[in-house]
């Protein structure tokens, strides 16, 4: 059976489509800083998710991905699994599931950190961390402003009522 010259250009169409459909949904490595806000003297991980399949070896980089940027490199099937890069310091602490841990931050640990993931599906992502003096929150949100409010109204409210029933039944009383 013979393909005409169209069909054939329709279908190699469709492959590149559902091929571009394939690089994205393995494309869906992602880096979350735990806790959101990294403090001095605190502890963070940049947590790893979405790696498809069987991890075998990771490799988190300062920066752009380069060997002169590694910090760490961890292959699973070796002991120990973790080999320190150009730029690895005491306080990175490459984690089994792929995840950086850093320790007793420091802000001059704030940078750009890549990992890329050699799983089923080779991934690559980047975090920016940003070393705070403090993580105060400097105030209130504003769902908590406004449950403070209906909170205070609600109150005021049953003491009104409370009052007014008082009231009522004492006057009740009076004019027995």
């Amino acid at each position: 059976m013979f393909c005409s010259r169209g069909a054939l250009s329709l279908r190699v169409y469709q492959l590149k489509v559902l091929l571009s459909l394939c690089m994205v949904a393995a494309s869906s490595l992602t880096i979350q800083l735990i806790p959101d806000c990294a403090s001095v003297g605190k502890n963070v991980t940049l947590s790893v998710s979405g790696i498809n399949g069987n991890l075998n070896s990771f490799t988190w980089y300062l920066g752009e991905p380069s060997a002169s940027n590694q910090i760490i490199n961890y292959i699973v099937s070796i002991t120990p699994p973790s080999a320190p890069g150009p730029k690895n310091f005491s306080d990175a602490i490459g984690l089994p599931n792929g995840s950086l841990l850093i320790t007793n931050l420091k802000t001059e640990y704030s940078n750009t950190y890549t990992v890329q993931v050699q799983a089923s599906t080779p991934g690559q992502a980047s975090a920016e961390l940003t070393v705070e003096k403090s993580c105060d929150s400097g105030g209130l949100t504003p769902g908590q402003i406004a449950g403070i409010v209906i909170g205070v109204l609600v109150g005021v409210a049953l003491i009104a009522a409370a009052a007014y029933f008082i009231c009522k039944h004492l006057n009740s009383r009076e004019n027995i």
